[in-house]
């Protein structure tokens, strides 16, 4: 069973258009992660930036008509601001991952907000063989867990998608179903019957995907104050996969040379889906000498990525400032 693992690979989620975890309410559903963008096309809409579909996670979510002890609920909301709908709007296909056993698990789609009933036009497939099962699958890619609208009427589509999660094995969370398959995505949908005019050409439906990022850490922010005979550097984190911790660099011009400044590795805090603060006080530094910093994170393979794109600078004084 694979616990709270997502790929070795996630974060500058803030490049990709990926939106910060954090909790909030959509729909009246208290959601505790989210919004995840799903924002990349198959269609003509690759690579623009918009925010096509989200994802939510309800990390508890039970039932009353069912026994499962484990109860979660994944809520997909297409996006009108950017989609304008036609009369058979709505996600038509949905894919996600689990990497464990399909035995372990109930899931289902619920027919609508505030109606718990499962909606029996709507099919599931678990870790199929995307050859096998056409037409469904091959668009997607092989997803772990993939449910469809199984009529041709369109009267099914979902907006929002409600995807209840239930189990009663103690190791099985919502970290499982959060995991890039082997084409390196995360989530995706198929959404039918809108115009987007933020799209090069009209079109009627399309798959959109969540990509898995190229770096472990979403950075939210990095800066530095002084502080009379010291520098304090803060960041922030929104994600966290498979973070081992941080080193921070140093130099005297931006372009110069960064040389480590911390003894020991800094160590992680934040999780998969949670961030942390961090501080980090640099005292072997002078009076009114301007220095330029860059944060690295390192993962638990040793892979080291620097956040060259947010190079941050202070200069000692003798009363606080914040960073020119």
């Amino acid at each position: 069973m694979i616990k709270r693992f997502i790929y070795s690979i996630f974060s500058v989620l803030l490049v990709s258009g990926f939106a910060y975890a954090g909790k909030g309410t959509i729909y009246n559903y208290n959601y505790d992660y989210g919004p995840f963008c799903i924002n990349e096309s198959n269609e003509t809409c690759l690579g623009n930036g918009s925010c096509f579909a989200s994802v939510y996670i309800v990390e508890h979510y039970p039932i009353s008509s069912r026994d499962q002890q484990y109860q979660f609920l994944v809520i997909v909301d297409p996006n009108t601001s950017i989609l304008q709908p036609g009369s058979n709007y709505g996600i038509q296909r949905f894919g996600l991952n689990y990497t464990g056993n399909p035995s372990d698990v109930t899931v289902s789609v619920l027919k609508g907000v505030g109606d718990n009933t499962v909606d029996t036009k709507w099919k599931l497939k678990i870790q199929y063989d995307p050859t096998t099962e056409e037409p469904y699958g091959r668009s997607f890619g092989p997803f772990g867990v993939f449910v469809y609208d199984d009529s041709t009427t369109g009267n099914n589509r979902k907006k929002p998608l409600l995807l209840h999660i239930a189990t009663n094995v103690p190791g099985v969370d919502v970290y499982d179903f959060y995991t890039p398959n082997e084409d390196q995505y995360i989530f995706a949908c198929h959404i039918a019957d809108f115009y987007a005019e933020s799209c090069r050409s009209n079109i009627s439906s399309a798959l959109f995907a969540m990509k898995t990022p190229p770096t472990l850490i979403e950075l939210v922010s990095f800066n530095a104050r002084s502080h009379g005979t010291s520098i304090t550097l803060y960041w922030s984190t929104a994600s966290e996969i498979d973070n081992a911790g941080f080193n921070i660099y140093r130099a005297e011009s931006r372009d110069g040379e960064y040389s480590k400044i911390n003894e020991a590795l800094i160590p992680a805090q934040g999780a998969a889906l949670v961030g942390a603060d961090y501080t980090f006080i640099d005292t072997d530094v002078q009076l009114w000498k301007k220095y330029f910093y860059i944060l690295e994170d390192v993962d638990t393979t040793g892979a080291q990525t620097a956040h060259i794109d947010k190079i941050i600078s202070a200069k000692p004084r003798l009363i606080d400032f914040i960073a020119e």
